[in-house]
C-alpha cells in the first residue's frame, strides 16, 4: 500500500463500467483539476481471453497532493482501490520509438 503521506501531482487509477460512477466525467470535468483518459475495451489476457472493459484516468494537480487528497477523488468516481503515483515519463514515447 501506498504511504498517505506521499506527495505527487500526477496520479492515475482505472474505472471499471459496472462499479464507477454513472457521472465520474462530469464530475471530473467540475472539479476543474485537469485529466485525460484512455477507454480499453479489446484487452486480451495472456490466454487469449477478454479483459473487462476498462478506463484509465490520469489527473494531474497543479501541485503535490496528498495520497489522502487523491484518493478523494478516486473515491467519489468509484475508484478507490487502485490509485498510484505516476510520472509523465510512464506516459510518454521517446520520438524515435514512434
Amino acid at each position: 500500500m501506498i504511504k498517505s503521506d506521499i506527495k505527487k501531482r500526477n496520479w492515475t487509477f482505472v474505472l471499471y463500467e459496472d462499479s464507477c460512477a454513472k457521472d465520474w466525467e462530469d464530475y471530473l470535468i467540475s472539479t476543474g483539476v485537469p485529466f485525460a483518459y484512455a477507454y480499453h475495451d479489446k484487452d486480451k489476457t495472456d490466454l487469449g481471453e477478454d479483459k473487462k472493459a476498462h478506463t484509465h484516468v490520469l489527473i494531474c494537480f497543479d501541485g503535490p497532493v496528498t495520497y489522502n487528497n487523491a484518493m478523494t477523488y478516486a473515491t467519489r468516481v468509484g475508484a478507490a482501490n487502485n490509485v498510484i503515483p505516476v510520472s509523465y515519463t510512464h506516459l510518454t514515447l521517446p520520438t524515435s520509438d514512434l
